[in-house]
């Protein structure tokens, strides 16, 4: 299988720090989750922490998501086809993980506060990350999240990558 992505290129240490955000089980959406690497190894790293969660993702590249439904058996109908920014997820998630390089920095705030509507459940997580390009520094997001409005509710990083997570009131 082709694996066709940057995202393969990335160490394990880069990947498994997103591992720091799952701290239940819960159905996992990853916006742009290429061939399901990242998804299926986080399924791994949670299940060591003790917890269970179910695979979701969305790519634009329709090859990409033929892979990781192929790589995700048994969970084929909970890929699909989506531009992130143009998304209108069909139902609400427990963890939902983001890239800001997915969309132009003027962008950040509404597309995070899309993410933050629509995509997590209440009670649930977004989970934003910024890869670093070898030309460009790395972008602090828990800095990002303050700046937007929003209370960080966890960071962690590895070398090359920055993450920083936001949760969702309980609905009362």
């Amino acid at each position: 299988m082709n694996e066709g992505r940057p995202e393969d290129a990335r160490t394990p240490a880069q990947r498994r720090c997103i591992a720091d955000a799952v701290d239940r089980d819960g159905d996992f959406m990853d916006i742009g989750c290429a061939n399901g690497l990242l998804l299926e190894t986080l399924m791994v790293w949670a299940a060591e922490k003790g917890h269970s969660t179910r695979p979701h993702g969305i790519d634009f590249i329709a090859e990409l998501v033929d892979y990781a439904r192929a790589r995700h058996r048994g969970h084929e109908g909970s890929f699909e086809v989506a531009n992130a920014f143009y998304w209108k997820p069909r139902r609400q998630y427990d963890f939902v993980r983001t890239n800001l390089e997915y969309v132009p920095k003027a962008d950040w705030p509404e597309f995070i506060g899309r993410l933050l509507e629509l995509a997590v459940a209440p009670g649930g997580r977004l989970i934003v990350c910024h890869y670093a390009d070898p030309n460009e520094p790395l972008v602090d997001v828990s800095a990002v999240l303050e700046q937007l409005g929003y209370t960080a509710a966890g960071r962690s990083a590895a070398p090359g990558v920055s993450l920083a997570w936001v949760d969702k009131p309980a609905e009362r």
